[in-house]
């Protein structure tokens, strides 16, 4: 097959510059362009400075998803590294994004404690008031707290401007009093009652709660 009349007026030394830049841009995308297995471990090793620039130089790490479903966002939540979940929120990740199983990070840091990941959410401007739906969760952050028993993450979350009287949007009779109702903690019950709550009439159940 003859080289096409075009081609074969290409000089040698042009060719050799197009063979050296094809070399040199399977070589960055290869070596200098970070994996998605990369980004996780450094975030799941406390790696800060690699995170920081790994997401500087991809910011679609920032969207990606282990095998688990979790962006890393999720995953520092998930090991209580409010460090990284600042550098993480900075860097622009989704505070709403979540794994089937789970809730969002501000809802799992409400529910298992977390103060300081709690008030690095905060401060970054992640909604108080957002509810996730999940075949596993629903609610806002004001409702894992109540149902965990959190007094200081509800006070928190109550500072922060928090609806005491939010209705779970899978089920209205679920409100964060309820939650605290069903698991007979009367300290959060007497601090949303002090700051505006109402005792729903029915349970999630469509029981009545009141005569």
């Amino acid at each position: 097959m003859k080289t096409p009349y075009i081609l074969a007026k290409i000089p040698p030394v042009v060719w050799m510059v197009l063979f050296c830049v094809g070399l040199g841009v399977g070589f960055y995308l290869l070596v200098m362009v970070p994996s998605e297995r990369d980004w996780f471990t450094a975030v799941a090793t406390h790696d800060y400075e690699t995170v920081q620039r790994m997401a500087n130089a991809r910011p679609t790490l920032l969207r990606a998803t282990d095998v688990n479903g979790r962006t890393a966002l999720n995953l520092a939540e998930g090991q209580n590294d409010p460090q990284m979940v600042r550098i993480l929120m900075q860097a622009g990740s989704d505070p709403y994004a979540h794994p089937d199983n789970s809730s969002a990070p501000l809802q799992e840091a409400c529910r298992y404690g977390k103060r300081e990941v709690v008030e690095e959410l905060l401060r970054a401007g992640v909604d108080v008031n957002r509810q996730i739906i999940g075949p596993n969760y629903s609610g806002a952050p004001l409702h894992a707290a109540a149902e965990a028993g959190r007094l200081e993450l509800v006070k928190l979350l109550v500072e922060h401007g928090a609806d005491v009287n939010a209705e779970n949007e899978r089920d209205p009779a679920g409100t964060p009093l309820f939650e605290v109702f069903r698991i007979g903690r009367d300290d959060i019950m007497e601090y949303l009652f002090a700051h505006g709550a109402r005792l729903p009439r029915k349970t999630p159940l469509n029981r009545p709660l009141l005569a």
